[in-house]
């Protein structure tokens, strides 16, 4: 019997468990596939797989209903400019700091100002001009900021730089009572009486020149602009009538320059900083007084070099003769010896007449009271600080004329020029109808004008000068000395040229070593070596001329005004362009006058002493101390 339900189960139990399986994936196929328990979220609702698809196409419809729209029209811009400026001039006045409205009474209360009208003041007065050029290595700020140009946080680069500064003076009373009486004066209504309207405002400093040509004409003079390291350039362009200004016409213009800041910078420029330790900027009428002083302490100090020298001379021929032992005797009173006050200290010691002690008294009192009413770099950097817009408490009331100058950066090496210059201020009626009617053809005049001043003519040195020093007649070899201009000294470098050579090369320069301290007056001090100090001079200078030897030939002349002589000597001929060709007199006793005094100048500068650059960021104080005693 249990055999035969065994056999039963047996053939049977496919047929039971295939409609199992087959429930179970049908049950498994609903709850997994067509019922699934996996939802996902799509704006706030949950969707299984089978809902999601026609939700996303819905929305897809829509977007694509709405992008084949034709486009709405926005909504026209609507200036608020003029809001802006009703703002400015409404008598109700915000203080941020108290919270609440501050209501300042009305400058004539009760009176009526509409139609009011002006005449215009007369121009400022300008005097004095004066020119000057200096040459010297300078900072160059790798980028430009209106808050600080030279703030120590900014990159620096130092070239050399040629600057041409012109100033002149400017008659602040006259200004002043010219302003006062067109807008706040006696001949002005009393209700249209505006203090501030008769408070000038400094609109430019406009310096033109004019470049001398060949043939000794002048050329049409060009408009010089700011200095290319002027972060506020664009800001300070001068702009002559009202149409062209720029959004918010005359009243944000005079808003702009009427802060103290600005208008130290139209009328005082600031210039570039310099590196050169015996150099430093300053308008024409400090510079030349700055140069004489540093001229004359450069004296004081070879003087004391020389004087040390001889001393020492002195102590080592005395020290000789000590040692002598041939026994021969000599006194003072044996040899007449005829000597002047100016070669007494040059003289052995032992040889040396008997002074007047008195008079050496005198002498040496007198010096010392020279030296100590001679003026120092110190006493210029305090006097020039004085002159500055910025520390001027009240420029009305400045007693002494305004010193104003302009800066040109934009000169070229061997040419001559001169300058043209004069002051603007604001027309505070600009563009409006407050001027009278004999004044109307200034009514859209920006800036009122002062006199224009000219300067006398200006020449820019060259940079590069090659000189022919001597030659071998057999190969017709010539020795040019090739001199050149680069981080604030000369430099020079010799050449032995022939026929179709290049004069000059791109050639190392000797490092000098670094100076130490030479006396006592500070003049030079490693106490202030910067690392900047390290790359005073170039590794390499450019001797390059771009002139190539021609050829030597043979020149018979005379020369002399009275007594003519006769002169046999070569002349190197040379070009720079292989058309037009140039002779130079070969030897120092044949050059022009010119020709020598040139190449002595230069030769004296090339053995001044190589000192190391002063750092950037310092005042005009600081730097009279660093890196050089000046």
């Amino acid at each position: 019997m249990m055999k035969n339900v065994g056999n039963l189960i047996a053939d049977n139990i496919e047929k039971v468990t295939l409609p199992i399986l087959a429930l179970l994936c049908l049950i498994f196929l609903f709850t997994g596939v067509l019922v699934s328990p996996n939802k996902v979220e799509y704006k706030n609702k949950n969707y299984n797989p089978t809902e999601i698809d026609p939700e996303v196409l819905k929305e897809a419809r829509i977007v694509e209903d709405v992008l084949t729209q034709k486009p709405k029209s926005s909504k026209d811009y609507n200036s608020v400019l003029q809001v802006f400026l009703d703002t400015m001039n409404a008598p109700v006045k915000i203080d941020s700091k108290l919270g609440g409205p501050i209501i300042p009474p009305p400058k004539n209360p009760g009176k009526e100002v509409d139609g009011r009208q002006y005449a215009l003041p007369s121009g400022p007065v300008i005097e004095d001009p004066k020119i000057e050029r200096m040459r010297a290595v300078a900072y160059f700020p790798k980028e430009n900021t209106a808050d600080d140009l030279y703030s120590m946080n900014l990159g620096f680069e130092h070239n050399d730089v040629d600057l041409v500064t012109v100033e002149a003076k400017l008659e602040l009373a006259s200004l002043y009572e010219a302003f006062e009486e067109a807008f706040n004066g006696m001949s002005v209504k009393p209700q249209w009486r505006d203090p501030d309207l008769a408070e000038p405002i400094f609109a430019a400093v406009h310096l033109q020149r004019s470049e001398k040509l060949e043939d000794g004409s002048w050329a049409e003079p060009v408009d010089i602009p700011r200095l290319k390291i002027d972060p506020r350039s664009d800001m300070m362009e001068i702009i002559e009538n009202v149409e062209d200004l720029p959004r918010g016409g005359m009243k944000v213009r005079l808003l702009h320059f009427s802060s103290l800041e600005i208008m130290s910078e139209v009328v005082q420029p600031l210039s570039y900083q310099i590196a050169s330790a015996d150099q430093f900027w300053y308008p024409p009428s400090f510079h030349s007084r700055f140069i004489k002083v540093v001229e004359k302490q450069s004296a004081k100090i070879r003087r004391a070099e020389m004087q040390r020298i001889r001393e020492e001379r002195e102590r080592e021929r005395e020290e000789n003769r000590s040692k002598q032992k041939d026994g021969r005797k000599r006194t003072d009173t044996q040899r007449e010896t005829y000597v002047t006050d100016d070669t007494i200290d040059e003289l052995p010691t032992r040889m040396r007449p008997v002074k007047d002690n008195r008079r050496d008294e005198e002498l040496e009192e007198k010096r010392r009271r020279r030296e100590q009413e001679m003026e120092t770099p110190g006493d210029i950097a305090e006097e020039f600080e004085g002159v500055l817009v910025e520390n001027i408490e009240d420029l009305r009331s400045y007693p002494e004329p305004l010193l104003f100058w302009a800066i040109d950066d934009t000169v070229e090496s061997g040419k001559t020029y001169r300058y043209q210059i004069r002051l603007g201020v604001f027309n505070p009626v600009a563009g409006t109808a407050m001027i009278k009617p004999e004044y109307q053809q200034y009514k859209n005049q920006v800036i009122i004008w002062s006199n224009t001043l000219e300067t006398d003519e200006i020449e820019i040195p060259k940079k590069m000068y090659f000189f022919a020093k001597d030659i071998k007649d057999v190969t017709k070899t010539v020795k040019v000395e090739v001199c050149r201009y680069a981080m604030g000294y000369w430099h020079s470098k010799e050449y032995p040229i022939q026929v179709g050579e290049e004069i000059g090369r791109i050639d190392d320069i000797e490092q000098p070593q670094k100076p130490q301290n030479e006396d006592a007056e500070g003049f030079v001090s490693n106490e202030f070596s910067f690392d900047i100090a390290e790359t005073t001079l170039p590794e390499q200078v450019d001797f390059s001329t771009g002139a190539v030897m021609v050829d030597a030939v043979i020149v018979d002349d005379w020369a002399g005004i009275s007594n003519l002589r006769s002169r046999h000597y070569y002349k190197m001929l040379y070009t720079y362009d292989g058309s037009l060709i140039e002779s130079m007199p070969i030897k120092q006793i044949y050059w022009p006058d010119d020709m020598r005094i040139q190449y002595r100048n230069i030769q004296n500068s090339v053995k001044k002493t190589r000192r190391p650059l002063r750092p950037p960021g310092s005042s005009y104080m600081e730097q009279s101390v660093y890196g050089g005693g000046l």
